[in-house]
């Protein structure tokens, strides 16, 4: 899923961030929020408070809420103007390791 950041959350227990999704087929806009690992998770994997600011454009990789809800976990997040790859959390696995 492909976005433009609308807001970042950076505090425990869990990072969330929110973006906002255009519908290729109708042109709806809807805002997304996606959970990742503690702060203290994502620092150790190279993460910055300011890796991820209002208006970047990303590309999350991870699973949708099984309630059909605009929410989700995050697994990997990849920087659209550079391609750099960041991993989400602790859930982030061997992916994230590419």
């Amino acid at each position: 899923m492909t976005g433009a950041v609308t807001k970042v959350d950076w505090a425990n227990p869990h990072v969330y961030f929110y973006i906002d999704v255009k519908d290729e087929t109708s042109g709806k806009v809807t805002n997304w929020a996606f959970e990742m690992g503690a702060p203290a998770v994502l620092t150790r994997s190279g993460w910055k408070r300011s890796s991820v600011k209002i208006g970047d454009t990303i590309t999350i990789h991870g699973t949708l809420a099984k309630d059909g809800g605009t929410h989700g976990n995050a697994r990997t997040v990849i920087m659209t103007a550079t391609g750099e790859k960041l991993g989400a959390g602790s859930s982030e696995g061997a992916e994230g390791q590419r």
